[in-house]
């Protein structure tokens, strides 16, 4: 990690929700022109559609985004005001042992990120809120001082939170170290669980990628190493035995079932399926099973 997080702590300032307005510009959190943000602040969004102007450039805002926010620079949102954003914020300052706030660290991991893991992240962010909170409800900012259990509490969770943004972005670490970082596991098998559960509902490869927070290549190394397929292997072979299954046990035509599993085409579904099988669709239903009963026919 880029952060040696064993000399920190966190610090927490105000903090809240807030939910879209239909307005071009995201509201009092999100620093106009000409002013500067004073402390950390860590956003995650949940809803909606924006961008905002980064010390590097502009950065999309959808469901899933978390920025990490510096001192001393002038951000700037928009956001779509047919789908506007709506988020949870966090104030904050990082503190040595003794309690003493420390000047602006470098090097940080970058401000837009994309958590390969966004319902771990989600979830602790919106602990650490209802703790200092009291579970409060949509639009709503708190400031210190809050119930001293709850905030030490938070503090420890947003620093779990800091320590794992910064884990998943340090990308050269984990390529050149060649060995799957902590969280690489867990997060490979609940991808694949999900392909086999529904292969039909499962988004590219490339969005599988960026969820994951590196490269096509880099996340399908991975992929092979936790599963031993390449995902795109995997994808296909959970989508042959769901239609296994389908053919089966339902009397559904082959073209909802290519289509529910996720095939656009339902010839190329019928070729590749008959590639794996040795026969077509309606071959492979007409043919009784191991236990000597057939699929369910169409009724008329």
């Amino acid at each position: 990690m880029k952060v040696d997080w064993s000399n920190y702590r966190t610090r927490i300032g105000s903090l809240g929700r807030k939910r879209g307005l239909p307005t071009k510009e995201l509201g009092p959190i999100w620093v106009k022109p000409g002013r500067e943000v004073s402390d950390y602040d860590l956003l995650f969004i949940q809803r909606g559609k924006g961008r905002m102007r980064l010390r590097h450039g502009w950065a999309a805002l959808r469901p899933g985004v978390c920025l990490w926010l510096r001192p001393g620079w002038p951000y700037w949102g928009e956001q779509d005001r047919d789908n506007p954003v709506c988020h949870s914020f966090i104030h904050f300052t990082l503190v040595d042992a003794q309690g003493h706030s420390c000047p602006p660290l470098a090097p940080l991991p970058p401000e837009h990120i994309e958590p390969p893991d966004i319902e771990l992240v989600e979830a602790m962010v919106r602990r650490i809120i209802d703790l200092c909170h009291g579970f409060a409800m949509d639009t709503c900012l708190h400031a210190p001082p809050y119930d001293a259990e709850a905030n030490g509490m938070s503090e420890v969770l947003l620093k779990a939170v800091l320590m794992e943004l910064d884990l998943v972005t340090d990308r050269s670490r984990r390529e050149e170290s060649g060995r799957l970082a902590p969280h690489h596991t867990p997060f490979i098998r609940r991808v694949a669980l999900q392909i086999a559960d529904n292969p039909g509902a499962i988004p590219s490869v490339n969005v599988l990628a960026r969820q994951f927070g590196c490269s096509v290549s880099h996340f399908s190394r991975t992929f092979k190493r936790v599963t031993g397929r390449s995902p795109e292997t995997f994808i296909v072979q959970s989508r042959q035995a769901r239609a296994e299954r389908l053919l089966r046990e339902t009397a559904l035509p082959v073209g909802e079932i290519a289509e529910a599993i996720g095939y656009r085409d339902v010839c190329f579904f019928s070729r590749q399926f008959r590639q794996f099988h040795g026969l077509s669709p309606l071959q492979y239903r007409r043919a009784p099973s191991a236990d000597g009963t057939q699929a369910p026919r169409k009724r008329k």
